[in-house]
C-alpha cells in the first residue's frame, strides 16, 4: 500500500471513517436518550445503525481493493 494516494481513494477513506463516526455518534446518542420517539426512530435506528455501517464497509473494502492493485 505504497505510493500517492488518488482523490477517489481519498474520498472512499473519508466516507468510510464519516460513516464510522456517525455510528458511534448514534449508539452514543441512543444511550443517552433512552427511549426513541416514533418520530426520530425511523433515522435513528435502521438509517443510523444499519445503512451508515453498510455504505462505510463498502467503502471500506474497495478502498482496500483500490490499494491493493495499485
Amino acid at each position: 500500500m505504497e505510493g500517492e494516494w488518488s482523490k477517489g481513494q481519498r474520498r472512499l477513506l473519508t466516507i468510510a471513517v464519516l460513516s464510522a463516526v456517525i455510528v458511534i455518534g448514534d449508539i452514543i446518542a441512543l444511550n443517552v436518550a433512552g427511549e426513541v420517539s416514533s418520530a426520530w426512530w425511523v433515522p435513528a435506528v435502521p438509517i443510523g445503525l444499519l445503512v451508515v455501517p453498510v455504505i462505510g464497509i463498502v467503502c471500506l473494502v474497495t478502498l482496500v481493493g483500490q490499494r491493493r492493485h495499485t
